[in-house]
């Protein structure tokens, strides 16, 4: 089988973990090459990606396409109005041209709303990235309670905003509400096999709640289409349902929060919602006595903080306690699939430190809890298909999810403040580079971390570096 994969964007998360996903399965993928491909603000070069799509397409059997990158550029261009509705949509009718010169050749779509805020490309960010989240929040919230509060709120960070930057913001979710629909209405004429609209950075009251509701009462009762949370778990997601083949049975086991009905961090919907949603556009039916086990370690209070923003809220013994069930699965013969989100934006050391991580089939714990949800469950469905566990996709996930995103990039991004250096757009990405190295090489002498880092030396010793000129993702390489 050979599966054409246009990614979201030139990120891992995005143009790595997919194509190792589909190859492992012993599948074919071919994804434009990285010259063509976007490079942080930079767009993909949309000729050059049409004429690659075009070529691969006659010989592919399924294709799994980001819509943003086809029709913007990016993840990133999609937040910025660089490219006009017209060219927009131009450029989306290029998929009907395809399907009809072959109908028979499955397309599996993903296509993010927009989130409600900007980019934060660096620490100057931050400040208005901030005041576009509270007036989009704050701004919904009183269309609908009409409290004092609320409308003070809303002014206050509207007088932050740059008249410019409200501007594009509202012109950008105008265009790409258009792509929206007009991906759903190819999903109901059969031009798109499956479409997955992806609800990015989100909050249970924003702007985004508009254009939800009219893209549910459009997609009421269409197969294969699906609205959840999440974005860059959005090419696992696709990768795996391209290739999914029959009911695959997976016990969940909830350790923490037992009913999984939380609002976790960047989202708007109960949790367990969102992994009952993208299990059964996978094909995965809930099965308790499943070998295959996904144990989803949830706060047990029901709030998920952010952990580059908060101390850590949980105490030793909970999580020793949430260990010791782990292992216990482990322990039974289960095949465990540990996801982590306790919190937002990395996993935690404690509890993965207290597991038998040389023997867990795999780990996630990265962004927010979709990102790290579909990334799994993408692992899951192709470690069905191969018939073995990737170990070297774990060990990085292992690297980058727990040691970097939890450890590491903490200092790391303290030490780069201290020197009055941009953490969001590194002047000397080589250089930040060693300093992220030498860190995990201190990581892999701490007693605490042994059986996590003998988990990853069963592959290679492993290494890290930037896809892009940021701290905020890294490439681990276990090799």
């Amino acid at each position: 089988m050979k599966v054409l994969y246009l990614p979201l964007d030139s990120r891992p998360c995005n143009y790595v973990f997919p194509v190792q996903m589909a190859r492992w399965a012993g599948v074919e993928c071919v994804v434009p090459s990285l010259d063509i491909m976007d490079y942080f603000t930079k767009p993909s070069e949309w000729a050059c990606i049409r004429d690659f799509i075009e070529t691969e397409f006659e010989t592919a059997d399924a294709f799994a396409v980001s819509i943003d990158n086809l029709c913007y550029g990016s993840l990133l261009a999609s937040r910025e109005k660089t490219v006009s509705l017209n060219d927009a949509l131009t450029r989306l009718e290029f998929l009907q041209k395809l399907h009809e010169k072959h109908p028979e050749k499955p397309i599996h779509a993903f296509n993010v709303i927009v989130r409600s805020t900007i980019s934060t490309l660096s620490i100057a960010d931050r400040d208005v990235y901030y005041a576009v989240t509270a007036y989009a929040e704050s701004s919904d919230r009183y269309s609908i309670m009409k409290t004092d509060a609320d409308l003070k709120r809303m002014e206050e960070a509207k007088a932050k905003i740059p008249p410019e930057v409200l501007e594009q913001v509202n012109a950008v979710r105008r265009r790409n509400h258009r792509v929206n629909l007009r991906c759903l209405e190819w999903r109901k004429a059969g031009v798109l096999s499956s479409l997955a609209l992806l609800m990015e950075d989100s909050q249970p009251y924003g702007f985004h709640r508009k254009e939800q509701r009219i893209l549910l009462q459009r997609m009421d009762g269409t197969e294969d289409t699906f609205m959840h949370n999440g974005a860059d778990e959005g090419g696992c997601v696709s990768m795996a349902k391209a290739l999914s083949t029959g009911m695959l049975p997976v016990c969940v086991k909830w350790i923490g929060r037992r009913d999984g009905k939380f609002v976790a961090k960047f989202e708007d919907r109960p949790f367990a919602q969102n992994v009952r949603d993208n299990m059964y556009y996978l094909n995965m039916k809930e099965d308790p006595e499943a070998e295959i086990v996904l144990a989803i370690a949830a706060p047990s209070d029901g709030q998920q903080g952010d952990f580059h923003e908060a101390d850590y809220p949980l105490e030793p013994e909970l999580l020793s306690q949430m260990a010791g069930e782990i292992n216990s699965l482990i322990d039974a013969g289960k095949r465990v699939y540990l996801l982590d989100v306790l919190c937002a934006n990395g996993g935690s050391p404690l509890l993965l430190a207290s597991v038998d991580a040389v023997r867990l089939a795999g780990y996630s714990a990265w962004n927010t809890a979709t990102n790290a949800m579909g990334t799994i469950l993408g692992q899951i469905r192709t470690d069905a298909l191969a018939g073995k566990t990737n170990i070297q996709f774990r060990n990085e996930r292992y690297m980058d999810d727990m040691l970097y995103e939890s450890i590491i990039r903490l200092a790391l991004d303290k030490e780069l403040l201290e020197k009055g250096e941009d953490s969001y757009h590194l002047a000397d990405k080589l250089a930040v580079e060693k300093m992220v190295n030498k860190h995990y090489q201190m990581l892999g002498k701490e007693p605490a971390y042994a059986r996590i880092f003998e988990g990853i030396r069963s592959v290679g010793e492993g290494y890290m570096t930037f896809p892009w000129p940021r701290t905020f993702e890294i490439q681990a390489h276990n090799v």
